[in-house]
């Protein structure tokens, strides 16, 4: 009886360690298929659709994962760091497969089918820079004859130049990661900082909010003559407080080419990207500054909105 009863005890024992084994197991697949769903989200899509489910799924997580200390076990311990480890796996695997265009034909590729589908060349080099690289190829055509030139004889040229497209196109290579939208705070404060005050105290009021416009400040005093510096800060503090924020990959794609260009070129360049920039750079083109000052103004509106 005695010897029953032991073999009793150890099957008892060795079917309660499978048991548990088996619970590890089905926890670090649960943890890890969950991760590795949450991660693949945030590395590859950018739709409000898809991000409105991930905020849908993230207030399901404790549920999901169990974090209740109070009935904490080695089951949960597992299926929580397979889930981090999985999401974090997830989430570069989406990047990688988005920026390396894994899952899309090569451009030369896309070439050859827009050709046998009719298009020109050119319209196929155009449908390609917009797929690739978020630029539209437009052409322009004057009639400037110099003096001495016969008018009639005169040659056309022809110019060309890259425009920002801001299209779901050229949104391809952007993810949730990188399309949160960037809010702008301290506009309230800052609402009775008007032309009426010197310039210390304007200084002052842009020091005291702190943040990107103590960093807007500094920049105007250190890139502006003094004279200019006051109707600079007011005329950028009035652009970007006209709108409430912008979206990251906009600040991305927008900095490079504000950097280096010339007035006319950044205007246009903001002004057709989205609304919320063509708000910006409208109030700055209102504005009463001469044009290499309306230059300064939009580039330190862009730093202000992304970050110095």
């Amino acid at each position: 009886m005695e010897s029953n009863a032991i073999k009793s005890n150890t099957s008892k024992t060795s079917a309660s360690k499978n048991s548990d084994t088996n619970n590890l197991k089905l926890s670090l697949y649960g943890g890890a298929g969950i991760g590795l769903l949450f991660g693949v989200i945030m590395g590859t899509s950018v739709t409000p659709t898809v991000s409105i489910m991930f905020g849908t799924l993230t207030t399901l997580l404790a549920a999901i994962l169990g974090l209740d200390d109070k009935y904490f076990s080695n089951t949960k311990a597992v299926r929580i760091g397979s889930f981090g480890f999985a999401c974090v796996f997830g989430a570069y695997l989406g990047l990688f497969v988005r920026s390396h265009d894994l899952l899309s034909p090569s451009l030369m590729s896309l070439k050859e089918e827009y050709l046998a589908l009719g298009f020109s060349e050119e319209q196929a080099l155009n449908f390609i820079s917009q797929k690739a690289f978020g630029l539209l190829i437009q052409t322009k055509t004057t009639n400037e004859p110099s003096a001495s030139e016969d008018p009639s004889q005169a040659n056309s040229p022809v110019t060309t130049q890259l425009v920002m497209a801001n299209t779901p196109v050229s949104q391809q290579h952007s993810s949730v990661l990188f399309s949160a939208p960037i809010e702008l705070s301290g506009c309230d404060e800052l609402e009775y900082t008007d032309n009426s005050l010197p310039l210390d105290e304007v200084l002052n009021n842009f020091e005291l909010t702190d943040g990107v416009w103590e960093e807007l400040a500094s920049a105007v005093t250190t890139e502006i003559a003094p004279y200019k510096q006051k109707a600079i800060l007011l005329t950028v503090k009035e652009a970007v407080c006209k709108i409430d924020e912008v979206k990251e990959e906009s600040c991305d794609a927008l900095t490079p080419e504000i950097v280096k260009n010339n007035y006319q070129t950044v205007l246009t360049t903001m002004t057709n990207y989205n609304e919320n920039w063509q708000t910006v750079a409208s109030a700055i083109d209102l504005s009463s500054l001469p044009e290499e000052d309306k230059l300064h103004s939009l580039r330190l509106a862009n730093k202000t909105l992304c970050g110095f």
